[in-house]
């Protein structure tokens, strides 16, 4: 399976790859986790003081499904899907 860039990796790759890497280290290094609580909370807090618990999670839950969806119909590859259905029935 080949990419239109011959399977290397993109500047946006690398950065949202490193990035990944850097909030998984949030379980392991302290000073990274330190980082984390301190901007997440200062977000999170007005919305759980303000709203039910219920919406609450459901304000979280809503979030995390658009921008999941927003992000495939970006990053996604239609006529490499396309090609891949093909290959497989065939």
């Amino acid at each position: 399976m080949e990419s239109k860039n011959g399977g290397s990796w993109s500047k946006y790759d690398k950065f949202v790859g490193m990035l990944a890497v850097g909030l998984f280290a949030g379980y392991f290094v302290r000073p990274t986790e330190a980082a984390i609580v301190a901007v997440v909370p200062p977000l999170l807090s007005p919305l759980a003081v303000w709203l039910p618990c219920s919406l609450f999670i459901f304000a979280l839950a809503g979030t995390t499904g658009l921008y999941t969806a927003i992000l495939q119909t970006k990053l996604r590859d239609s006529e490499q899907m396309g090609r891949l259905v093909v290959q497989r029935v065939s």
